[in-house]
């Protein structure tokens, strides 16, 4: 399976927004990392096949200027991961954002994958420029998902 795939496998749609699908070290559930102002009062998590996944707990992170929250859902047997730790990664190393915007919701295809580069790397925090710069409609929705 190649990272397109792969990426492509573990992307959820959150609300009005996107996740990535993370194994946990258990057969009792899986979780999704995604941005914490996806979060509404009632959840859906959509997989990529129009199925519902359903939703144990939410964990927002505390800080508020963390933006950032991971949902406990069902045990999802296909996820796995391959880990890159962004520290290690070149200037301008080439990345890709994938999700679902807002605009792609009712298309045939929903998905959207983004290439870009990797720009700086700060207090365990980057910064992704995105090839062309697409205006903010063209990414809103992507909020979530996963690099």
């Amino acid at each position: 399976m190649n990272r397109h795939d792969l990426m492509t496998d573990h992307s959820v749609m959150i609300n009005h927004g996107s996740g990535v699908l993370v194994n946990g070290m258990t057969k009792d559930y899986t979780y999704v990392l995604t941005a914490k102002h996806v979060i509404l009062e009632k959840n859906t998590v959509k997989k990529k096949d129009g199925s519902f996944i359903n939703i144990l707990d939410i964990f927002e992170h505390e800080n508020k200027l963390i933006d950032c929250a991971i949902l406990k859902i069902d045990y999802q047997p296909d996820v796995f991961q391959q880990t890159h730790y962004v520290e290690k990664l070149p200037n301008s190393a080439s990345l890709m954002l994938i999700g679902y915007p807002d605009k792609r919701r009712d298309a045939h295809v929903e998905i959207k994958h983004q290439n870009g580069v990797l720009v700086e790397v700060v207090d365990n925090s980057f910064v992704l420029s995105a090839d062309g710069i697409p205006p903010k409609d063209i990414i809103l929705g992507m909020s979530g998902g996963g690099v």
